[in-house]
């Protein structure tokens, strides 16, 4: 989660980063509502390689549903 994102303008709840070379691609989702545990994709982008995200706490997943 991204409660150790400041700030936070998008208001994103998960955050999905991929490394290359030249820069990064970011997946944002935000959850449909407090509690809901169901998320819809807010952004997808590239930022340069030094990023707000590049350097925040990191975790694994185990699985993922899509409904």
């Amino acid at each position: 989660m991204t409660s150790n994102i400041k700030p936070n303008p998008l208001r994103l709840d998960i955050v999905f980063l991929k490394e290359f070379p030249a820069e990064d691609l970011i997946l944002g989702l935000r959850e449909i509502r407090p509690g809901s545990r169901k998320f819809t994709p807010t952004t997808l982008h590239t930022e340069s390689k030094h990023n707000r995200y590049a350097k925040n706490r990191r975790t694994s997943m185990n699985s993922i549903e899509f409904c």
